[in-house]
């Protein structure tokens, strides 16, 4: 499926992003320099920006975008091009594009947060648990491991959100995730 692909690519190990966009960069720029300006394009060097901007918070993106700017301008002074409209048109255009496209996996970070996580709580949703509980029982069955699974009830909990309110209940679920959290594994759902 389409979407498990895209998952796994975006799970791809930020330091294995930035290794190859640096070394995708330092290529355009041997290559710039190899060839006195005749690959001079901000299109070769915009693409690891893209991957970059796509992998890394935004500011990490905006750094490596000056990192990548500065090697366009040290590339074009080597072949002899002036620093003019054009070139300033294509630092700007990298910019804005590490813009857009972080801003974009920003927002697409935070949707994904919200489409598993409980707003109030922030426990994992009943969704994202039923899909997860069935890659674990399918994991436990492959490898012949027990697994457990612990469910949690708040005793009086109606009679509490009825009389105290549901600003007080929600306090009540917000504690009692902590309290869940904080006695947890990481490697737990």
């Amino acid at each position: 499926d389409k979407m498990a692909v895209a998952d796994v690519f975006l799970r791809v190990p930020r330091y294995i992003v930035v290794l190859c966009a640096v070394l995708v960069q330092l290529l355009n720029l041997l290559l710039d320099w190899r060839f006195d300006g005749v690959t001079h394009s901000i299109s070769a060097y915009a693409i690891p920006v893209i991957a970059v901007a796509m992998f890394l918070q935004y500011t990490e993106s905006l750094l490596f975008t000056v990192g990548t700017s500065l090697l366009y301008i040290m590339a074009g002074y080597h072949d002899g091009i002036s620093f003019a409209l054009p070139e300033a048109i294509d630092l700007v255009f990298l910019f804005v594009v590490t813009m857009l496209i972080g801003k974009l996996m920003d927002e697409h970070r935070n949707v994904s947060q919200m489409a598993i996580n409980d707003p109030l709580t922030g426990l994992f949703n009943r969704a994202f648990l039923f899909k997860q509980i069935e890659k674990e029982l399918d994991r436990a069955h492959r490898y012949g491991r027990a697994m457990s699974l612990v469910m949690v009830d708040i005793d009086h909990f109606k009679q509490y959100n009825d009389t105290f309110g549901h600003q007080q209940g929600d306090v009540v679920l917000r504690e009692a995730a902590y309290i869940l959290r904080s006695h947890v594994r990481t490697t737990d759902i």
